[in-house]
């Protein structure tokens, strides 16, 4: 059964199923939603889960300020970044991911040719704010809470998939319209008013 609640939204459930409701907007553009750092907090608990679509951290702190911001995201289980042309963002996302500690490349110039006198070793993000900012296509960063890993993987479009490259391609010509757009009937003009300037004018 589906139902539909607005244009843009819409929830499908049936009998015994979860209500599952689908946005096709950003939750960053969206106003504040009241109480939303609580509702978040406590849905876990009752199997109701969110899944937030943002485009930079920034957004959402502009939109819920900053302490909001911060429990809204560490309410987070699962973070998928797949891109972003903010700073602040990448940064955030870069330190979330960890470092690693290495032998500094820097070793190789102590002493002599042949030998190594000491090794000098630094501490270097896993994934760099500049990696994160040239991903290519379908490159992400899966992040899941309380797991020491970090997974960079490939999200595959759907249409290079071959179980999809197999079935016909679908034409507009097959597709009839109800409707008949050019029906007088869904024809109007549109009148000048005297007086006032119209705004195509």
């Amino acid at each position: 059964m589906e139902s539909r609640v607005t244009g843009n939204y819409h929830a499908r459930f049936g009998a015994g199923e979860n209500l599952e409701i689908i946005s096709k907007s950003y939750l960053s553009l969206f106003p504040a939603l009241r109480d939303f750092d609580t509702t978040i907090s406590a849905c876990a608990g009752r199997n109701i889960y969110f899944t937030l679509v943002i485009q930079s951290y920034a957004q959402l702190n502009n939109v819920y300020g900053k302490d909001v911001a911060e429990i809204i995201l560490d309410n987070l289980n699962v973070k998928i970044f797949l891109g972003s042309n903010n700073y602040d963002t990448l940064q955030q996302f870069s330190r979330e991911c960890g470092e690693m500690t290495r032998i500094s490349p820097l070793s190789a110039l102590n002493g002599s040719r042949s030998e190594i006198e000491h090794y000098e070793l630094e501490t270097i993000p896993l994934i760099t704010r500049s990696r994160l900012s040239c991903f290519e296509p379908g490159e992400c960063v899966v992040l899941e809470a309380n797991c020491d890993h970090v997974l960079l993987s490939r999200l595959e479009r759907y249409y290079l998939c071959p179980e999809f490259s197999s079935l016909p391609m679908a034409s507009e010509h097959e597709y009839t319209c109800a409707v008949n757009p050019f029906d007088e009937k869904y024809l109007f003009t549109i009148k000048k008013r005297s007086g006032r300037r119209a705004l195509w004018d």
